[in-house]
């Protein structure tokens, strides 16, 4: 009897797919100053409430697409916080 080669097939079509995964951190430490201060508040209070203001992720901290009392209260729990 002949000898029997196998050949096996891992997949049969290509598979694209993206290779990496966006991620994207919102900091109430919006001038990177390594500290949140009067700074970072002063631009926050420049774009909270973005409508009629242009929306500006910056100060989404929460993430749902809007700017508002939960963005100010989760800025507030980080207000005077810095890292050295």
């Amino acid at each position: 009897m002949g000898k029997r080669s196998r050949t096996w097939k891992l997949f049969a079509a290509p598979y694209c797919y993206e290779k990496y995964v966006r991620l994207v951190l919102v900091s109430p430490d919006i001038d990177a100053d390594s500290i949140v201060n009067l700074i970072d508040f002063s631009m926050f209070a420049g774009g909270y409430i973005s409508p009629p203001r242009p929306y500006d992720p910056r100060f989404d901290i929460y993430g749902d697409g809007q700017i508002g009392l939960v963005d100010l209260a989760l800025f507030a729990q980080h207000f005077r916080h810095g890292c050295s």
